[in-house]
């Protein structure tokens, strides 16, 4: 199984899947569904933990996740119910799929933490690549992305952008 470089993110120095990568990868190998089995969260304490099931066409998977203020990264903490059912999913998915690398939603210093992708190293010949969607693009589109917002987008991607900021989001 070969998985997108777009979904492995590296955390002070180790690969990490991110869960995106991991419901990519279900979806292509035909997941027929994830289920919340088990859900408990504590208001007060401000915790949660989940149990999940993900069922494939080898099997059934269960995870376990928990969320917490102190196990989730900042800008995620408030979010901990949402972060205890992502990392059982995670968790469900990564033995379906037989992956051992860990879900960056795992971690305590998660994706939205900013960690940093992993980005193949430019080569003068390689035409220029989306930022978002790592589509190869024009020269004379990536000018005009750069002049506009000092990244490279692909034309559907500066649509999306555009429309955003239309809408003022």
């Amino acid at each position: 199984m070969k998985i997108d470089k777009k979904y492995i993110v590296d955390i002070k120095g180790k690969d990490f899947i991110t869960y995106n990568g991991l419901l990519n990868q279900a979806h292509l190998e035909g997941v027929k569904e994830i289920r919340v089995v088990e859900m408990h969260v504590d208001w007060k304490e401000k915790s949660a933990y989940c149990i999940v099931s993900a069922e494939m066409k080898n099997g059934i998977f269960q995870g376990v996740g928990s969320g917490t203020q102190e196990n989730c990264g900042n800008m995620v903490k408030g979010h901990f119910v949402e972060m205890a059912q992502t990392r059982a999913k995670a968790r469900a998915l990564r033995d379906a799929l037989n992956i051992d690398m860990v879900a960056a939603e795992e971690m305590t210093e998660h994706i939205a933490d900013k960690p940093k992708t992993k980005e193949a190293k430019p080569v003068s010949d390689m035409s220029p690549i989306c930022s978002k969607c790592n589509a190869e693009i024009t020269e004379k589109i990536a000018k005009y992305s750069q002049g506009m917002w000092g990244k490279n987008f692909c034309y559907n991607c500066q649509k999306i952008i555009k429309e955003g900021e239309e809408k003022g989001d």
